[in-house]
């Protein structure tokens, strides 16, 4: 953990370097919005400083902020007042309708395969019109987490379609999905 913690400080620089690269490439527009992810505060103020730089505009949530504060800077982001909604997949990754935007960017990178898939889950969802496009920015000695984040996503996809066979077989009951689950498993009750 000591270790992983100081990769991270040590490669924030060239993190958010990258980000900006991406992001000046992407040249958003009012009609381009961004959600930008990152784990750490010390990332959220640097890209916050980036984009100062940048001249981007941004709408940034985090913990200490009250409900209402948060809820006001993410219509602000909706309302299309700001491009970039910054945050971190705890806070923001579960729940939330963000498919208004078509990209993501992670500073970042981490073993927690739940929050990724949830936060790139926010802008690929129902009602996306536009293919969407997640980038992950990571450090070379972080190759083994990205190694292992391309497995977890594979399996992920793997019972994801054998979800939705046995749901394309046996429909939505529960009675019939959980028998064949059952069966599918090899445990005698």
């Amino acid at each position: 953990m000591v270790d992983a913690a100081r990769e991270k400080r040590d490669t924030l620089p060239a993190r958010v370097a990258e980000l900006g690269r991406i992001v000046a490439e992407l040249t958003p527009t009012t009609d381009d919005q961004l959600v930008i992810w990152c784990d750490l505060n010390d990332e959220q103020r640097a890209i916050e400083r980036t984009f100062d730089q940048l001249g981007v505009s941004y709408s940034t949530v985090y913990g200490s902020l009250t409900t209402d504060e948060v809820e006001r800077r993410i219509e602000q982001w909706r309302n299309r007042e700001t491009v970039a909604l910054i945050g971190k997949p705890v806070m923001l990754g579960q729940g939330l309708n963000l498919q208004q935007a078509d990209k993501c960017v992670f500073v970042g990178v981490t073993y927690k395969f739940n929050d990724l898939i949830q936060a790139v889950h926010r802008i690929q969802r129902f009602g996306q019109t536009r293919p969407c496009t997640a980038y992950i920015i990571h450090a070379e000695s972080e190759r083994e987490v990205v190694a292992t984040l391309r497995e977890k996503w594979t399996q992920h996809k793997e019972l994801t379609a054998s979800m939705t066979d046995v749901i394309r077989e046996h429909g939505l009951s529960s009675a019939s999905v959980a028998a064949a689950l059952t069966r599918s498993l090899g445990v005698e009750r």
